[in-house]
């Protein structure tokens, strides 16, 4: 809906998201010492099983994965679901 009482729409008369809260998704802050992707990787497909209990379909679900693709990871990077 658009409230402006105005023939133009100006900047300030947006709210738009933070570049850090688009489509549902946070934003990603790299540490000053630097990371891996490989280690962000394996933190988030950790993150994902244990918000999903441990079950792979739900966690590969949640990250948009394939179970295989998933399970292949896991093995990659010798992850155990709890």
């Amino acid at each position: 809906m658009i409230f402006i009482e105005s023939d133009r729409i100006h900047a300030t008369d947006l709210v738009l998201p933070s570049a850090g809260n688009l489509s549902g998704q946070q934003r990603w802050e790299i540490p000053a010492e630097g990371t891996s992707l490989k280690d962000v990787e394996r933190q988030l497909i950790g993150s994902a099983l244990e918000r999903a209990g441990g079950n792979i379909s739900k966690a590969a679900k949640l990250l948009g994965l394939t179970r295989n693709t998933l399970r292949y990871r896991l093995q990659k990077y010798n992850l155990h679901p709890d």
